[in-house]
């Protein structure tokens, strides 16, 4: 009933739009890939890659409340988006659906939101995926879930966070008992650097939780930026530095129609065996990705590649992408290219 409940205020929040009085935004991202792999035992293959349509959709009725709604409408396997509402280990076709209230410094949020586990690399948007360059981290963690968010801005720039979640390795959504916590900064320390660190517990179904440290990094000077990211994971805290680890670095020249980008990355799996189980998302990513979801106890990932974006228009809305990467499980490369196009529609007052 709680579910069901949920899920229709989702669907009224955005249509009470057309008779409240706020400022509206919506956001349609179409995508369009193809994908050229080539590796010593399959050689050349080809797919459509990542083809989707995505929404996001901001709502702000006053200086208090507001509503986000992010969704993926298409996609690879498209039908898997509209047959797992209730599972929370599955991407579906509501990435987030929250309803935040502000109030100076304080901000509380309620619904299905984005759980800040830390790290740049799992707080990119949407749009900014590429799924052969992220590391098996980013493959197999689930950060969409229901539940609630404080927050307090403790100084121009620097937010603390505390969030309570559904559990990913819940049966379906809001039952079990189990919960994901997660305290997070998100900082600015003067013009250059801003860090983004968290510390997550997430509940197994034994009861047992899952303890994540990320420290994420981003440095900036004029055009140019550069992102580490630092990410360790362990049940047993005996062995909090010894049992997955992941590292990232990404560097970047950011223009005004032409980015490029540089990554590179390290996943460590000490015990031969993933904490986050590979089938929280593998039907989501396992297709589209060169990247694996299990690594083998006595192989890390090293993996690598570039991204590139030209945006022909002044205000950026097309956008044209070319992604080039590889690994040492897959022993080959993949080239991406596709396009975006930002179909913005705003309405209410300004």
């Amino acid at each position: 009933m709680i579910r069901k409940t949920l899920l229709l205020l989702l669907a009224l929040l955005p249509a009470s739009t057309l008779c409240l009085a706020g400022d509206y935004t919506l956001h349609l991202h179409p995508r369009a890939e193809t994908r050229v792999t080539w590796n010593q035992t399959d050689g050349y293959q080809e797919s459509i890659a990542y083809s989707s349509l995505n929404s996001v959709f901001q709502a702000n009725f006053d200086e208090h409340f507001s509503f986000r709604m992010c969704n993926r409408w298409f996609r690879q396997n498209a039908g898997a988006l509209y047959t797992s509402l209730g599972d929370p280990k599955a991407i579906n076709w509501i990435d987030t659906g929250i309803l935040t209230y502000r109030n100076g410094r304080f901000l509380a949020g309620i619904g299905k939101g984005y759980v800040i586990y830390g790290g740049y690399e799992i707080d990119a948007v949407a749009t900014e995926f590429h799924y052969d360059i992220e590391s098996s981290w980013w493959q197999t963690i689930q950060p969409y879930l229901w539940g609630i968010k404080l927050g307090y801005k403790v100084a121009p720039g620097n937010t603390l966070c505390f969030q309570v979640a559904d559990s990913p390795f819940c049966k379906k959504v809001l039952s079990d008992g189990l919960v994901t916590l997660s305290g997070s900064w998100t900082g600015k320390i003067g013009n250059n650097y801003a860090p983004l660190w968290a510390f997550t517990m997430t509940q197994r179904d034994d009861k047992s939780f899952i303890k994540t440290l990320a420290l994420g990094n981003r440095f900036t000077y004029d055009r140019l930026s550069a992102e580490l990211d630092y990410t360790v994971s362990t049940v047993d805290m005996k062995r909090f530095f010894n049992n997955e680890s992941t590292v990232t670095l990404k560097v970047a020249y950011e223009g005004d129609r032409f980015e490029f980008h540089l990554k590179g990355g390290w996943d460590a799996r000490r015990d031969g065996k993933q904490l986050f189980d590979p089938s929280l998302t593998a039907t989501c990513y396992g297709p589209l990705s060169i990247t694996p979801l299990l690594l083998a106890a006595d192989k890390d990932l090293f993996f690598g590649g570039f991204y590139t974006y030209w945006f022909p228009l002044k205000d950026r809305s097309l956008r044209f992408h070319l992604v080039g990467s590889t690994n040492n499980y897959y022993k080959g490369v993949a080239f991406d290219a596709g396009i975006l196009y930002d179909i913005c529609i705003h309405w209410g007052k300004k």
